[in-house]
């Protein structure tokens, strides 16, 4: 299950949370999420120090944070292409503190951040890279609604520009799978062209006879 602590900070922005005076809810196209454009994996105080220089001071800092015994620490696995993130922190990072206060679960990292994002000031954040303590300022990330303005239907391919959800699955980063850009499809009409043709989904159109198509304005065009 979902734990309600994350189900709040979703409902909140939305208006969904109920006892809020009865007044009108926001429109989900102005709600504003808080989100971290990073992900974490778990990594034990024993191997950080081993293997990635933790001193002693950070380790017993961060050990007397771990307030259900597991022993951990967090390490950046993936940063998101073109986030708030990207550039200030890197794969492989260990998070010491937060905003000045030592974290080792994601949560307590939403929380500081989510704290933070409503003056819009960049989050102080102290990581260990390559064995030495560098300190990174991270702007708070946030997110909106970034539903389907615009469609196009070309040849039984159903076109829009790629989604964020999409782009922040990891893979190759290229100028056409960022959010908002290319032309990302994810149906094809049985018996049309596209699919006489053999050509299947997901996917991206790049170009229609060596004319390249970065964008769904672009394609009429073309």
């Amino acid at each position: 299950g979902i734990p309600i602590p994350v189900l709040v900070v979703l409902l909140r922005p939305l208006g969904l949370l109920g006892g809020g005076g009865g007044g009108p809810s926001p429109p989900l196209s102005l709600a504003r999420v808080p989100a971290l454009d990073c992900e974490f994996e778990e990594l034990s105080l024993a191997k950080a120090r081993r293997y990635h220089g933790m001193s002693l001071e950070s380790t017993r800092e961060l050990a007397a944070s771990c307030c259900d015994g597991r022993r951990q620490v967090m390490m950046v696995s993936r940063i998101t292409a073109g986030g708030a993130f990207d550039g200030r922190l890197s794969e492989g990072d260990v998070v010491l503190r937060v905003a000045g206060q030592p974290v080792t679960r994601p949560q307590e990292v939403e929380r500081l951040m989510e704290k933070h994002s409503s003056s819009g000031e960049a989050v102080e954040w102290k990581v260990l890279r390559s064995r030495l303590q560098v300190d990174a300022s991270v702007q708070p990330s946030v997110r909106a609604s970034d539903g389907t303005v615009r469609i196009l239907v070309f040849n039984g391919i159903v076109l829009r520009p790629t989604p964020r959800a999409v782009a922040e699955r990891g893979g190759p980063v290229r100028p056409h799978t960022r959010p908002g850009e290319g032309l990302y499809f994810w149906h094809i009409f049985p018996g049309s062209p596209a699919d006489t043709f053999g050509l299947s989904a997901p996917g991206w159109l790049v170009q229609v006879d060596e004319e390249p198509t970065p964008s769904i304005d672009g394609l009429p065009e073309v």
